[in-house]
């Protein structure tokens, strides 16, 4: 249970206490809401929320649910991360997600992941528990997130930094890996993919797929590699020995 803050002289019952997170309206709406959506529910909300003994802040929260995702990628806690860095970005701010170490009570204990900038936790993303799920009517992977805006708008924004045009070409290729969820973290993976060649200037996952024929617990990535020489144009023999290198790092973990 989440403890909330007592409001003295009450006029009523249903107003004797202050809200200590504002995603359980969004929850109420949602299961009005969601049986009238066609495919998706995306819905936020900017409030003031309390918590003991005394502490006030604005709260930005989102929630997406999604009827039948169609596959891994399109997973609404993996599309709402998206959302979320989409919009951080454009605002000068480069969001981290990390395990979350102490889930709130709403969360799914195993889906769950601590939103940080510049080392400072600003919020949280998750799958939503399926008691919670099951209690609003909404489907089991229903995601939601929450953001601290005073915390976050107390940090300096990162400052916009141009980059010349490059003078050379890039190369670029794609590759489909077989993994499956008891594996390593992609993220480790990939971190140690991006040191296997210089060369290397961005690795991006652009594919995910887990239906058949693929067994259960089982699923496809695709990642996109893309080299460059910030010396000279490459050569298609030594973009495929750059890109060997990788792909070696890649199925080795």
């Amino acid at each position: 249970e989440t403890p909330c803050v007592a409001v003295e002289n009450t006029l009523g019952e249903e107003l004797s206490l202050l809200q200590p997170s504002s995603i359980p309206r969004l929850l109420e709406l949602a299961g009005k809401a969601f049986r009238l959506a066609e495919t998706s529910l995306q819905i936020f909300t900017v409030a003031h929320i309390f918590t003991p003994p005394d502490e006030e802040s604005q709260n930005l929260a989102f929630l997406f649910i999604q009827k039948n995702p169609s596959s891994l990628r399109s997973s609404p806690v993996l599309l709402l991360k998206s959302h979320i860095t989409a919009i951080f970005r454009s605002a000068s701010y480069s969001p981290v997600f990390s395990l979350h170490t102490t889930p709130p009570p709403l969360a799914h204990p195993a889906q769950c992941a601590a939103l940080l900038y510049l080392n400072h936790a600003v919020g949280e993303l998750f799958t939503l528990h399926p008691d919670i799920c099951t209690t609003f009517g909404l489907p089991t992977s229903s995601a939601a997130a929450s953001v601290n805006l005073d915390t976050l708008f107390a940090l300096p924004p990162e400052p916009n930094i141009f980059r010349p045009l490059p003078l050379y070409p890039h190369v670029s290729y794609d590759i489909t890996l077989s993994r499956k969820h008891v594996s390593p973290p992609l993220q480790q993976i990939l971190e140690k993919a991006r040191s296997a060649s210089p060369l290397l200037i961005d690795l991006h996952v652009t594919d995910l797929f887990d239906g058949k024929p693929l067994k259960k617990g089982e699923y496809n990535v695709t990642l996109h590699c893309v080299y460059q020489d910030p010396t000279k144009t490459l050569t298609e023999e030594e973009a495929k020995k750059e890109h060997e290198k990788v792909t070696r790092m890649l199925s080795s973990t």
